[in-house]
């Protein structure tokens, strides 16, 4: 018997039919999380995204990668205490971005940190480069390392599609400087 199954597994959901709380009130999404013997906030905060803005989980359900690690809550999150911020994707779906802009060729552009300003280089209408310039500090504290951030976003990917091919890849993946593609080969969360 798995560890897992003896207790209840964080999730987020809906129930079967919604629930009647008072005249004009009916309640329908729920989340569940194992808080463990001390308080963390991590899982609370993941399941959360589902439930109050319906982000998706972006960690490879078979666990062959890690995605974009420690870069998005919706993924590995950093430190269980502090989690760190969501991605730029996310935001800009959910329409937190302050200015995104178009990038143009031959053009310089300064991006500060913390401000939800992201830059975009559309490649057709559901795949993007999505960049934002990220600090450790905050809820970004935990971050494995800062720096602008460069996202590959394929809204027609999936987080199961580890095969980093031009056809098949990621909903979402962190572009690796180093270009050794640490986050696809699971070797580590994120580094420097």
């Amino acid at each position: 018997m798995n560890g897992w199954s003896q207790d209840l597994w964080p999730h987020a959901w809906a129930l079967a039919s919604p629930f009647q709380a008072t005249a004009t009130k009916k309640l329908n999404d729920y989340q569940i999380t194992d808080m463990g013997t001390e308080l963390t906030i991590g899982t609370f905060c993941h399941e959360n995204g589902h439930m109050v803005c319906d982000f998706p989980d972006l960690y490879d359900y078979g666990y062959e990668s890690n995605v974009v690690g420690d870069y998005c809550l919706m993924c590995f999150g950093g430190p269980d205490k502090n989690p760190t911020e969501v991605s730029p994707y996310l935001k800009n779906e959910a329409g937190w971005t302050s200015t995104l802009t178009t990038m143009q060729p031959s053009t310089t552009y300064s991006l500060m940190a913390g401000q939800n300003n992201f830059l975009i280089h559309q490649r057709n209408a559901t795949e993007y480069f999505i960049l934002e310039n990220r600090q450790r500090n905050g809820r970004d504290a935990g971050l494995p390392d800062a720096g602008l951030a460069i996202c590959h976003v394929d809204e027609l990917g999936s987080n199961d599609n580890e095969q980093m091919t031009a056809a098949i890849h990621y909903q979402l993946s962190l572009e690796q400087a180093d270009g050794r593609f640490d986050l696809e080969h699971r070797t580590n969360a994120g580094d420097s």
